[in-house]
């Protein structure tokens, strides 16, 4: 059995790492990811007033027939008062991003469960934190753009 190698030294493509290396130099790494929480903070604000889907794509639970009966033509799913949506926010912690709500209720919403003042009533999930396909796309578009402009 024959074989052909053929050995490149790296040393040759020095040009090319030099030409990285500048590129990363100036891109603001804090900048970057203070623009991907900002989308994402902005995709969970879209999902709950908007899209009403849970990440990947299924639609939230509508109301019970009960609790319905009890929402007037100004409220919708997960937004009545206007309480989560205000509350939505992003946090930086070095590389790691949080989004999320410090409502109380918003694990019960995110998570489903039972709820009440005798934990009798039965609460759907409607997950609205995560990213779905679009959004990765979107998150995608933000940082390629980004990237771009710090190129030209």
């Amino acid at each position: 059995m024959a074989a052909v190698t053929q050995t490149v030294s790296l040393e040759s493509y020095d040009f090319a790492l030099e030409y990285l290396n500048g590129i990363h130099a100036r891109i603001d790494i804090d900048k970057l990811e203070l623009s991907a929480a900002a989308t994402i903070e902005s995709q969970t604000r879209r999902r709950i007033s908007k899209e009403k889907t849970s990440p990947d794509g299924d639609p939230w639970a509508e109301w019970s027939p009960g609790y319905a009966s009890t929402r007037h033509r100004g409220h919708s799913l997960l937004r009545s008062s206007g309480g989560l949506l205000d509350d939505i926010f992003f946090e930086q912690d070095g590389d790691e991003t949080y989004v999320g709500s410090s409502l109380k209720y918003a694990a019960i919403h995110q998570f489903g469960g039972k709820a009440g003042p005798n934990r009798d009533i039965d609460i759907v999930a409607r997950p609205f934190l995560g990213l779905s396909r679009q959004n990765e796309t979107e998150l995608e578009e933000v940082l390629v753009d980004y990237v771009q402009r710090v190129l030209q």
